[in-house]
């Protein structure tokens, strides 16, 4: 179970955006600048985690997507072990959507509420060994953007 004080590490990120405007002011961001600003703050998200006894897992995902369009990230869930998913798109105010589903498409975990740092987050604690699916969408009323995820497991 997510305990209130891994609720409030992850609501007190506040990686500034202010830095992306700045070098989109300075000079055109190219698409990779998006990637790694991403990772970076999902990176800081879970690094913080690390002094409870998490494990960090990098390189998950670094993808862009559109919107109306989902992407699956096959994942190895071992039994009783807590996962938490951490997921951000660039820009900022592009909306990422993100479920935990099992083989068959049923939900196994939603994302947590969302917060002031855009994170998205899916928390979730296995009985079983098991094959999952991480699912990723931008709705399509929304911007496209590069995404980026990894986890964390004790």
């Amino acid at each position: 179970m997510m305990t209130r004080r891994h609720v409030l590490a992850l609501a007190a990120i506040a990686l500034a955006p202010a830095v992306l405007k700045r070098r989109a002011a300075a000079q055109e961001v190219t698409p990779v600048d998006f990637v790694t600003l991403a990772r970076r703050r999902a990176l800081e998200a879970t690094r913080r985690l690390a002094s409870d006894g998490w494990k960090v897992r990098d390189h998950l995902l670094a993808h862009h997507l559109e919107p109306r369009a989902t992407h699956l990230v096959p994942v190895h869930l071992i039994g009783g072990v807590d996962y938490l998913f951490v997921a951000t798109i660039r820009p900022v105010e592009g909306r990422l959507q993100v479920r935990l589903l099992d083989e068959e498409g049923s939900l196994l975990a939603g994302a947590l509420p969302e917060n002031e740092t855009k994170l998205q987050a899916v928390w979730h604690t296995n009985p079983a060994t098991q094959r999952a699916l991480l699912e990723f969408s931008v709705p399509w009323d929304a911007a496209a953007g590069d995404l980026a995820a990894l986890y964390v497991y004790r």
